[in-house]
């Protein structure tokens, strides 16, 4: 279910530039002090960097734009905590709605295949190899290849 947009923080009144508001309010005499105007830049960037953080996790906590811990969190308040999704090896296959296409999603089964072998790398390739042949057949098995 989609969010409705009246619920949107709006962040965008809270995005500045420090560093510019620091150098506008330098005394006349200093505004073409090459040095201090490097200085004040310096220490406002700093400033600037944990601005720019708050206001990200701030933005974070908001619904439109939560994810994993934040998002939780939020659904611990409205009493909607979700499952965990249990990843495997074994669910590769993603079709659509009408049953076409597939993405397939085994990168982890393939690259750390040795281990499955008690494996130490050395045989690396060899265990990569037999694990998308194993793949394919498993996919070949599902589907009808036009």
């Amino acid at each position: 279910m989609p969010v409705p947009s009246r619920l949107e923080v709006p962040f965008g009144q809270y995005t500045k530039s420090l560093i510019d508001e620091a150098l506008a309010k330098l005394p006349s005499q200093f505004l073409t002090s090459c040095m201090l105007r490097q200085l004040v830049a310096v220490f406002v960037g700093e400033v600037q960097e944990l601005y720019d953080a708050v206001l990200d996790m701030q933005r974070g906590r908001t619904l439109y734009a939560a994810e994993a811990a934040n998002l939780d969190a939020l659904g611990r308040i409205v009493g909607e905590e979700r499952a965990p999704y249990q990843y495997s090896d074994s669910h590769w296959f993603a079709f659509d709605r009408m049953g076409h296409g597939a993405a397939i999603m085994a990168g982890r089964s393939i690259l750390y295949a040795f281990r499955k072998q008690d494996g130490d790398g050395q045989d690396y390739q060899q265990a990569a190899l037999q694990a998308a042949e194993k793949m394919k057949k498993q996919i070949l098995s599902y589907i009808t290849v036009m």
